[in-house]
């Protein structure tokens, strides 16, 4: 692909990029969240789940994650839990107003989610395919569709 042809996908894709996370970013404080800790309790609202992969739905070290999850369990959205069958972890869950947030954050999304309505399916699923690839590490062998 010629070099002009890959610098304007990459144009178009942050184009596409920027809205979606300026749309976020108004959710997000809409709801006096920012946007990590939006996506941090949107990440929790699906279940309890362990503060390492909460660093890794963000990409962050796990340290960093520990203070998004202490800002969130001091306001009240998150509570921390240890499971009877192995006292050893420690999960993150959503509190009541925690799931109420979520569902909230959720419904306002749900006007950036419809931006992909404009895909017919099959193009939906190409395209699906296609940032799966691009959202892998680089060193992951590659799948052929």
């Amino acid at each position: 692909m010629p070099i002009d042809a890959r610098h304007e996908l990459l144009e178009l894709y942050l184009q596409v990029a920027r809205g979606i996370g300026a749309h976020m970013y108004e959710v997000a404080v809409r709801h006096d969240l920012t946007p990590i800790q939006a996506m941090t309790l949107k990440r929790v609202g699906e279940g309890p789940v362990p503060t390492k992969d909460i660093a890794a739905h963000l990409c962050s070290d796990p340290s960093n994650a520990t203070g998004i999850v202490d800002q969130l369990e001091r306001r009240g959205f998150v509570r921390r839990t240890t499971p009877p069958e192995d006292r050893r972890k420690r999960l993150v869950e959503p509190t009541e107003a925690g799931l109420g947030v979520v569902r909230a954050l959720r419904q306002a999304m749900a006007t950036t989610e419809s931006l992909f309505d404009r895909l017919t399916p099959a193009d939906q699923a190409e395209l699906h395919r296609i940032l799966q690839v691009l959202a892998a590490p680089e060193d992951a062998p590659e799948t052929v569709a």
